[in-house]
């Protein structure tokens, strides 16, 4: 889940225009969004696939993002900022969450595990693209409320377990994909281990918040990892046993880790 307000803030001013919040219905706010999202990938001119960017699109057009963040905040929740939702955790702007799940590039029936439930918004989008989703909060207050609004909105694909995202969900794996919204200095070894041949693990990391990057890790066919990073990137930290563990960190070898696209696209 993205931090910093401050710098979603300027990005929103850079690329959001203010009818964001005076179109008058949440569905035309919905769809001004999903556009700035497709325009903002296409300025990038990267080589992420356009087939799996109209999949995640199309699913979160059928998303309420605005049931996902308080009352108060509503009428901010399509634009590009990370929003507070209580316990010092927030719900990612979509624009992030959008090429994460892009990055994913779900199979048919896939299994999926979603590290920092927040408010439940990714778990939201991944029910519409997979089979089953495990999403995983250690937050108990928001893994409690997430259940219920998710439960309550019809996503009965998703189940929120109470945990730390770090050890992953070990009865549920193995997974097509992992999808972590919180920063770590190291790549959690437990979610490695529970990626299928062939899944990918999206997942924050940087030895401080200022030279964090999104990166992608595949398991290839002989369980080895290859990974590329989607740019530059700021998250919530990930708490737990994260902030003790010590893991493979991307380039740790000197070797530079290469662009996923041919481009940032975070």
């Amino acid at each position: 889940m993205q931090t910093a307000p401050r710098r979603g803030a300027e990005q929103a001013n850079r690329w959001m225009p203010l009818d964001a919040v005076t179109l008058p219905t949440s569905d035309a706010r919905r769809v001004a969004m999903l556009d700035r999202i497709r325009d903002e990938i296409a300025k990038r001119r990267s080589t992420m696939a356009p087939r799996e960017i109209d999949r995640v699109l199309t699913a979160m057009n059928q998303i309420a993002r605005d049931m996902f963040v308080g009352k108060q905040a509503r009428l901010s929740a399509y634009l590009p900022v990370s929003l507070d939702i209580g316990y010092e955790q927030t719900i990612s702007d979509a624009y992030i969450v959008a090429v994460m799940t892009a990055a994913a590039k779900l199979p048919d029936g896939a299994n999926v595990l979603d590290i920092g439930t927040g408010s439940g918004y990714q778990a939201a989008v991944l029910s519409k693209l997979a089979k089953k989703v495990t999403s995983i909060e250690i937050v108990p207050q928001l893994a409690r409320k997430a259940k219920k609004r998710l439960h309550h909105l019809g996503y009965d694909n998703v189940s929120v377990m109470t945990g730390d995202g770090y050890l992953g969900w070990p009865p549920s794996a193995p997974f097509d994909a992992i999808i972590v919204a919180a920063g770590g200095r190291s790549v959690p070894t437990p979610l490695i281990d529970q990626l299928k041949i062939g899944g990918r693990l999206i997942i924050p990391i940087g030895s401080t918040a200022a030279d964090e990057q999104l990166y992608m890790l595949t398991k290839v066919a002989d369980g080895t990892i290859v990974t590329c990073s989607m740019g530059r990137a700021i998250f919530v930290p990930m708490t737990g046993q994260a902030g003790q563990a010590a893991g493979p960190k991307p380039g740790s070898d000197n070797r530079s880790v290469p662009s996923c696209y041919d481009g940032d696209v975070t």
